[in-house]
């Protein structure tokens, strides 16, 4: 039961598990902007199918130009299966990562801090890429071996199955090759429907009609596991929701689910989310004086 604070705060559902029982991100940041945060896990990852690719590939860096993560699972999964001499010799080679808990993760199994954190998607990730080797190009003929590498291997891209094409049509285009390793598949939790369900409805009907309520996606995946028992809630309750994406890649799956991505933070972190949601609210109000 929702206190009288919490009758008119900004409801934010956050499609994803929490980090940890004491403290979270995304539930600090949520607050702090004066919202109310509820995390429903609505995936798991599945990596033990995988570990046999994974440790193949993970084994034999010097075939690779360099190591690439798009999401935290797929570290997981490399520091599930890759042994600590294979880890050492990887630090040799440039490890890409998008995102700050996939760039903490690296860290924390690597020992490297890897490039692109800062980057906000997977085509984002792409472009650094591009640039990072074409700067190699750049540099003098004493350096030649290395700037040679981009060309002569592959990078190594350890993604999910249901991976898009964003970063490796990007650095195709650059004629950068990129040999894909599926390290983990996601799916829906068991109780994912009914958790889901069971939010939306007690998060709408206890909160003033004129408070907000936010569902945010964390991933093409989560979009894909939450999206068909999402459409079976009653109508009266599906208006009230207002939907917040992590990325344009997830954003583009919402809406090719046809609904709309209201917010969309540039990035994977909270504040980025947070500022999403807000300038959304406040350029909505703003078409609503107008129109009044």
């Amino acid at each position: 039961m929702m206190g009288d604070s919490e009758l008119h705060q900004t409801q934010l559902l956050l499609l994803r598990s929490r980090d940890s029982v004491d403290s979270d991100r995304y539930h600090d940041a949520a607050t702090t902007a004066g919202m109310v945060p509820h995390s429903i896990p609505v995936l798991e990852c599945v990596l033990d199918r995988y570990a046999p690719a994974v440790r193949t590939a993970l084994a034999e860096p010097e075939r690779y130009s360099a190591l690439v993560f798009t999401s935290h699972q797929a570290v997981s999964a490399a520091a599930a299966a890759c042994d600590p001499d294979a880890v050492a010799r990887w630090r040799a080679s440039p490890i890409f990562a998008v995102g700050s808990r996939t760039a903490s993760d690296v860290k924390a199994t690597f020992g490297i801090d890897p490039v692109g954190k800062a980057a906000g998607s997977a085509r984002a990730l792409g472009d650094t890429i591009v640039e990072y080797f074409a700067r190699l190009q750049d540099c003098d003929a004493g350096h030649s071996a290395d700037t040679d590498r981009a060309q002569d291997k592959p990078v190594l891209f350890m993604c999910s199955r249901i991976a898009r094409v964003d970063l490796v049509d990007t650095l195709s285009s650059a004629s950068i090759r990129v040999e894909k390793v599926v390290a983990y598949d996601t799916v829906a939790s068991a109780d994912a429907s009914a958790a889901v369900s069971e939010a939306v409805v007690k998060s709408v009907e206890a909160s003033a009609s004129s408070a907000e309520v936010w569902v945010a996606f964390f991933s093409p995946s989560g979009v894909e596991a939450v999206l068909p028992f999402l459409l079976t809630i009653p109508s009266p309750v599906l208006s009230r929701l207002r939907y917040a994406a992590i990325g344009s890649t997830t954003a583009n799956a919402l809406r090719e689910g046809k609904l709309e991505a209201h917010a969309v933070a540039s990035k994977p972190h909270p504040d980025a989310l947070v500022s999403a949601i807000q300038e959304s609210t406040t350029h909505e109000k703003k078409e609503h004086s107008t129109v009044s």
